[in-house]
């Protein structure tokens, strides 16, 4: 596994904004849950996370070609085979007493690794809410080679 990488100035404040805004014009918000280890099987367990989330892999955001060129040159970097065409994009919620505990972004399944969009290979992050506008949101990263890496908020 990788060490994460903190770029904090992917986007800026005004792209973030239109990010945010885009989701709301074009999504609606659902329960956030977490899957299970057999591909697209959900697992309904609200101690695990809580929170909203809206999903977009039709339409393109705004500014995704820049974070698209960033996904393709770390994957370029580091010799990760990525589809393109297989992204999906995920818009979280949390508020005050939510949570998403410790997981595995992506469990390797026979049947998922025999399909295109299978695996999740990488997993990206970018925090569009302004440090000041809430307390907490640690980001905490846990991998088997060096233990967990924490990214400050911002």
């Amino acid at each position: 596994m990788l060490r994460p990488i903190d770029f904090c100035t992917l986007l800026t404040a005004k792209e973030s904004k239109d990010i945010v805004l885009w989701f709301h014009d074009n999504c609606e918000y659902q329960e956030a849950r977490t899957y299970g280890t057999v591909h697209n099987n959900i697992e309904d367990n609200r101690s695990n996370r809580s929170g909203s989330v809206m999903f977009n892999n039709t339409k393109p955001i705004p500014h995704e070609q820049k974070i698209l060129d960033f996904i393709y040159h770390f994957s370029g970097k580091y010799n990760i085979d990525i589809w393109k065409g297989q992204l999906d994009w995920q818009l979280a919620k949390y508020e005050v007493g939510d949570h998403f505990k410790t997981h595995r972004d992506s469990h390797p399944t026979i049947e998922g690794m025999n399909i295109k969009n299978g695996v999740r290979k990488v997993s990206l992050t970018i925090q569009l809410s302004e440090e000041t506008d809430y307390e907490g949101g640690l980001l905490r990263i846990e991998n088997d080679i060096d233990g967990a890496y924490h990214l400050d908020r911002g």
